[in-house]
């Protein structure tokens, strides 16, 4: 799966750089990490998924004004609401994020195990895995910004 990477200017709003890479190989430059400083982060998520841990730390770390994750029938949104992120050093807010994403997978794991026993074809199976992970990815972020005292809002809008 490819990855579609654009960088704009918050107060401009003139693209600063464009990319696609494969999926497991989104790395960036030194200067291009730079020019994340402030701007707005906008990416895909061919799974239709809210932001990953990685995610969130990239925003962090590069100091982004904003990060959207682009799914087939909404986008992501989480933007820092003062100058930084907030009081936590990333690798809080990582190691938090990790841990609400793993204590969820149980909860999740016991709902797909009720499901799959009625899924009559492949299809099906991969449609409800599909829809559960999506369902946990969303929760998770979800709990990561009410728990934490940190600089951002999130939102969640129709495509």
């Amino acid at each position: 799966k490819h990855i579609y990477c654009q960088l704009i200017d918050d107060k401009e709003g003139k693209i600063l750089l464009e990319i696609t890479v494969y999926e497991d190989m989104l790395n960036f430059s030194l200067i291009q990490a730079a020019l994340m400083n402030n701007s707005i982060f906008i990416h895909n998520h061919p799974n239709s998924t809210s932001f990953s841990p990685h995610d969130i730390a990239l925003a962090i770390i590069n100091n982004c004004r904003e990060i959207r994750a682009v799914g087939h029938e909404k986008v992501y949104v989480l933007r820092r609401t003062q100058d930084k992120w907030g009081p936590l050093p990333v690798e809080e807010v990582f190691l938090t994020a990790d841990t609400i994403f793993r204590s969820l997978s149980r909860k999740y794991e016991k709902r797909s195990s009720q499901l799959l026993r009625s899924a009559m074809s492949d299809y099906e199976v991969e449609r409800i895995l599909d829809i559960l992970f999506v369902g946990q990815v969303d929760e998770y972020v979800l709990k990561l910004v009410k728990q934490l005292p940190m600089n951002w809002v999130y939102r969640i809008e129709e495509v």
